[in-house]
């Protein structure tokens, strides 16, 4: 049966999906490390998933603009006629990645959170997750900078649909309050609090640079929990 992906007309709730397939199926998907070179895709997943998995690291690497359906067909190992049959415009493309990715974070901070025991534990858990996810999905953190040198209505709808809801989610999390006001002292926390954990993932970003010149393995589990730590001691002392 074929499969079209649409937009719907409400906007869900945090961690939900905004697209749907006609045979309500859902696309599942594993992303893990991010190989830019990978041109072609293990036929085992279907054509929709491969699409989706391939479009991911064309937008990450090239931006919604220099983009092309013929990278990602060629990465999907798929004919580029079959991006149109499976999604009806390139935006809605972009949007079903974007969903892709930020949902599987989802995924993670809520699995990781549930055994949480006290303060500190929630705190380590949220940044290790964080952490954790940035290292093996770097996708998602080029995905994000390319829309966010633009203030365009895609970062406006990334923006609306999943940075704040995230953000605001963990700052419940890690500050037990509701996101504050636009003005005030809260607000300067709430940034200086963000900024500490955006700031953390420009390190997996550059990996290959690091680890020249560190001799280290970013990726290995040893690394991700130190850097989470020390992140949980500079977050301690902004709040």
């Amino acid at each position: 049966m074929r499969k079209i992906y649409r937009q719907r007309k409400t906007r869900p709730a945090f961690g939900r999906t905004q697209f749907r397939q006609k045979d309500s199926a859902t696309v599942q998907l594993g992303i893990r490390a991010w190989d830019m070179s990978n041109h072609h895709m293990s036929l085992e997943l279907g054509p929709a998933e491969r699409i989706l998995k391939a479009a991911l690291g064309v937008f990450a690497t090239y931006g919604f603009e220099g983009a092309t359906t013929r990278e990602i067909a060629r990465r999907a190992n798929v004919k580029q006629p079959q991006i149109s049959y499976h999604f009806e415009s390139k935006e809605l493309l972009w949007k079903a990645a974007a969903d892709t990715i930020f949902e599987e974070f989802d995924r993670a901070l809520k699995a990781n959170m549930q055994d949480a025991v006290d303060d500190d534990d929630r705190l380590y858990r949220l940044v290790r997750t964080f952490v954790s996810f940035v290292a093996r999905n770097p996708e998602w953190f080029a995905f994000v900078i390319h829309e966010g040198f633009q203030a365009g209505e895609r970062n406006q709808w990334l923006i609306k649909k999943w940075l704040k809801p995230q953000s605001q989610a963990m700052y419940r999390i890690l500050i037990g309050k509701k996101w504050p006001k636009m003005n005030g002292r809260d607000m300067s926390q709430a940034m200086s609090i963000l900024s500490i954990l955006s700031g953390s993932t420009g390190i997996f970003a550059q990996r290959f640079q690091v680890e020249k010149i560190s001799g280290l393995n970013i990726l290995s589990d040893d690394f991700i929990s130190a850097h989470a730590r020390n992140l949980c001691i500079a977050i301690k002392n902004v709040v």
